[in-house]
């Protein structure tokens, strides 16, 4: 099951999260792109030396920066026809699994949350 890159906007930034389409929430706080790629190389790099150790690379679609062009442009970095209103619509992101409007998910993960300097994932 994919984790998407999620640029969500509220008028004012823009926010990167990392989303699981296991939970229907996302994985990371809301944080700049800059934040977001400091985060994403750490999380992702050991993938990428596995790969290259067997001639390989998450270069082209699946890079970082082909998912934040696509995240940027879209609101989401899918390739598989995936939406951000329909991840958004199915969400189980408030607690105990209840559903959140946009405007909630990016207040409850972007805006309130209690460390907005952390880097680490949710889960």
């Amino acid at each position: 099951m994919p984790r998407y890159i999620m640029c969500l906007k509220d008028g004012e930034r823009c926010y990167y999260l990392e989303w699981s389409t296991i939970v229907s929430a996302p994985t990371t706080f809301g944080l700049s792109r800059e934040q977001f790629e400091a985060y994403y190389r750490g999380e992702y790099a050991n993938d990428d030396a596995i790969l290259a150790r067997r001639g390989g690379s998450l270069g082209g679609l699946f890079s970082m920066e082909s998912r934040l062009a696509r995240a940027s442009e879209c609101g989401i970095s899918a390739l598989d026809g995936a939406t951000l209103d329909g991840q958004l619509a199915g969400n189980h992101a408030g607690p105990e699994g209840t559903h959140l409007s946009k405007t909630e998910v990016i207040d409850w993960y972007c805006k309130r949350r209690e460390n907005p300097w952390g880097l680490e994932p949710l889960e």
